[in-house]
């Protein structure tokens, strides 16, 4: 178990770093189960989202392209998270949990990202989401182009190199 107040602020980014588990199903029923990463980031509004690949959740973008896959269910693992008054604890456990219909999926077309508003099948115990970011820690375009220095942390969804690269 990790106790949070002896964690640097780059420790504490990696606990907001989740995966997702997507199973898809053909015309056939063939079944096809696959794991990606996301991150964790609190909205303006108060609710938790996880930002992760838009391939996560439509096969169709995968590499290669599975367009006859449809997304019939998908899982997020938690970390079981205790705290008390004055500090969290980072548990080794994890457990995927399954999301309920209600939950909300976005995916953009000029991009491989979406955005997952989860609302979970079962109760989460002390299992939960560590949410290291908010909103308004997002960079845009005129962020990268006038204000990101050399060296700078800058964080992104999925693996940013083509497969083909050997990176």
């Amino acid at each position: 178990m990790i106790r949070f107040p002896m964690l640097t602020h780059r420790h504490k980014l990696l606990f907001g770093v989740s995966r997702i588990r997507p199973a898809f199903v053909d015309d056939l029923g063939n079944r096809e189960t696959v794991i990606g990463t996301g991150f964790w980031l609190r909205l303006a509004s108060g609710k938790n989202c996880f930002v992760t690949n838009g391939h996560n959740i439509a096969a169709a973008l995968a590499n290669p392209p599975r367009p006859k896959l449809e997304l019939e269910e998908v899982s997020i693992e938690l970390r079981l998270i205790t705290e008390t008054s004055d500090e969290l604890t980072f548990h080794k456990e994890t457990e995927f949990f399954r999301l309920s219909d209600e939950s909300k999926l976005f995916r953009v077309d000029n991009a491989d990202c979406a955005i997952v508003l989860p609302d979970f099948q079962k109760d989460l115990g002390y299992y939960r989401p560590y949410v290291p970011f908010e909103e308004n820690d997002l960079a845009d375009e005129e962020y990268f182009k006038t204000k990101l220095h050399v060296a700078q942390d800058a964080y992104f969804i999925g693996y940013p190199a083509p497969q083909a690269s050997g990176y």
